[in-house]
């Protein structure tokens, strides 16, 4: 069964592409048109995996560490990827920008998803690092094909009301991995998880010599492993061996 599935899958996909896309999206009481570069990782799944990065971070990241993780996933047979920037817009209060930036990418894969994934209803994952990771935990409640959502570092950019609420509400499953020194979001990450008790599963992990960007070739292995763990059950986790080099 398992071969057939990879055989499926290598039927279906095709190299990694970029797009422009335009939406729509609410903004108060107005609508904002936005334009997301968004890279798309097809594969034939019943999944699409939503990447965000932290606050102004890039679509590939330091060393491509994201296109490297989300051709990563897809070999591994986790689903189609889909992962964007997170860019700042002067003027605006980022706490909404980080949301719209989520919300855009997660509305612009359910409106291609056929031509992602090949299925027209797909779950979603959600996987966002620090202000990325923010957005989700606001945003994931509301977006009911949603699944699951690892969160790394999360930080409060969202906005302390809306990440209260957003996991207050949330009931699917929760992962969070933090980052023991890190300086920049101390213990919120814990804080958020302790606020999600409807989740029908949580974890939480704490990476030990590592800081809030993941510095190190190895606590970048460790964050390769990481959806794997939380979506597939992959273990053990982290695994110094495991997973794969994603920067030095």
């Amino acid at each position: 069964m398992l071969n057939w599935l990879k055989r499926r899958l290598q039927s279906y996909r095709s190299e990694e592409r970029e797009e422009t896309w335009t939406l729509d999206l609410p903004w108060g009481d107005e609508t904002l048109e936005r334009k997301l570069f968004v890279a798309i990782h097809p594969a034939r799944a019943s999944r699409i995996v939503v990447m965000i990065p932290g606050c102004d971070g890039t679509l590939a990241g330091y060393e491509r560490k994201y296109a490297k993780l989300a051709s990563y996933l897809v070999e591994a047979g986790l689903g189609a990827v889909v992962r964007t920037g997170n860019p700042m817009l002067p003027g605006l209060p980022y706490e909404s920008v980080c949301q719209t930036n989520l919300r855009g990418v997660v509305d612009g894969a359910l409106e291609r998803s056929r031509e992602i994934c090949g299925e027209a209803a797909p779950e979603l994952l959600l996987v966002g690092w620090s202000a990325g990771a923010s957005a989700i935990a606001a945003q994931a409640a509301q977006i009911p094909q949603v699944t699951g959502i690892l969160l790394f570092a999360p930080s409060g950019d969202a906005g302390e009301a809306d990440l209260r609420a957003g996991l207050e509400r949330y009931e699917g499953e929760l992962f969070v991995v933090a980052a023991a020194d890190d300086a920049v979001v101390q213990d919120l990450p814990r804080h958020l998880f302790d606020l999600a008790q409807g989740a029908r599963r949580k974890e939480f992990v704490s990476i030990p010599d590592c800081d809030h960007q993941f510095r190190g070739a190895l606590n970048g292995r460790i964050m390769s492993q990481a959806p794997l763990w939380a979506f597939a059950g992959h273990e053990p986790f982290p695994d110094p061996q495991g997973g794969i080099h994603l920067y030095d």
